[in-house]
């Protein structure tokens, strides 16, 4: 499916269509060069700054899974 409305990881988006596997490792990819990112800059914050930091960006993506 190319056009219409397509659900991929609870997100809705119309006029395009997602992959399940290209979506889930782009989120994985961001997910772990943050972490890469925190820990080659001797951990510029605090753990519980970076958990609340990134569950907020990856929050849109997961959210659904939770409402369940």
């Amino acid at each position: 499916m190319l056009f219409g409305e397509t659900e991929v990881i609870g997100i809705k988006s119309e006029n395009h269509a997602f992959s399940n596997g290209v979506t889930t490792h782009f989120l994985a990819s961001g997910f772990i060069g943050v972490l890469e990112w925190w820990i080659n800059n001797s951990m510029p914050c605090n753990v519980q700054e970076i958990t609340e930091q990134l569950m907020f960006l990856l929050e849109p993506y997961t959210k659904h899974l939770v409402s369940r």
